[in-house]
């Protein structure tokens, strides 16, 4: 043997509610239950991480409810680019809030959603260091541009309809006779109002 114990072709077995520690007194340790069938992890005398029996991992609590369930006042996932000096993205909650952070370097970063059909991947909306949203485009020149990749002789690029009166607005671009048009449709009944200080 290489080591002060080398066990080959068989296994390790501890009675429950035992630790496999490092060092005196434990702060440091592997904690398994077998007739409750969960593994903690512990360090600095904390618990810090469980595996239920169901299989989800908790951290910072002892009854996870899915796959992966981060408690914290702060809760953060941290994604670090080590090709790249100082680029990550953070998913983080806060007072009951989601939000998605990205950072380059010293600038801001940009978020990017895609789609992926296994075969093509393909941007469905950007959000630029600027501010500016992209729908179809990856360079968004506007807080919004929308951009559709196929010619045709319109495209409806703002659909607003009322599930009540099923009566829709539109903002059409004919790219045939160059026209930006606005639609109320929908209904045979739909009229078209423009109001400015509350008076048609």
């Amino acid at each position: 043997p290489a080591n002060k114990l080398h066990v080959e072709g068989g296994n390790i077995q501890l009675s429950d509610n035992q630790h496999i520690t490092w060092g005196y007194g434990g702060n440091n340790a592997i904690y398994g239950n077998n007739s409750s069938d969960f593994i903690k992890i512990f360090t600095n005398g904390a618990e810090r991480l469980i595996v239920n029996s169901s299989g989800n991992v908790g951290i910072g609590t002892t009854n996870p409810s899915a796959i992966l369930n981060i408690v914290n006042s702060n809760p953060k996932i941290v994604l670090e680019d080590s090709d790249n000096v100082g680029t990550f993205g953070q998913i983080r909650q806060q007072a009951g809030n989601l939000q998605f952070l990205s950072n380059n370097n010293t600038a801001n970063g940009t978020i990017q959603f895609k789609l992926d059909d296994g075969t093509n991947i393909t941007d469905a909306m950007y959000i630029s260091s600027a501010g500016n949203v992209g729908i179809g485009t990856t360079s968004p020149s506007r807080p919004l541009s929308v951009y559709r990749s196929t010619a045709g002789s319109a495209a409806n690029f703002l659909h607003y309809t009322d599930a009540t009166a099923f009566a829709g607005l539109y903002i059409d671009v004919d790219n045939v006779n160059n026209i930006v048009e606005l639609n109320a449709s929908g209904d045979t009944a739909s009229t078209m109002a423009f109001q400015t200080g509350n008076a048609e």
